[in-house]
């Protein structure tokens, strides 16, 4: 399993596109689950797509964390 945001699979692919790294990283990994700050986030496992819409909030105080929270909440099921 990997997690990453979509900033850092870019990077890793070397690329500018969010589908290009997405489809490479579905390649690569069994399972991936990318964030993508206010779009959500997206898993994909082999063929299956799931996207994740983000819930509105009315402030963002600090997202420090935000990323192990998910990973934690995601492995726990």
């Amino acid at each position: 399993i990997v997690f990453a945001n979509s900033h850092e699979i870019k990077s890793l692919y070397q690329t500018s596109s969010f589908d290009e790294a997405l489809a490479q990283i579905r390649k690569d990994c069994r399972i991936a689950a990318v964030t993508r700050s206010e779009k959500g986030s997206v898993i994909v496992r082999g063929d299956e797509t799931v996207v994740i819409k983000a819930t509105a909030i009315k402030e963002l105080v600090d997202t420090t964390g935000a990323g192990d929270l998910y990973a934690a909440g995601f492995l726990h099921g």
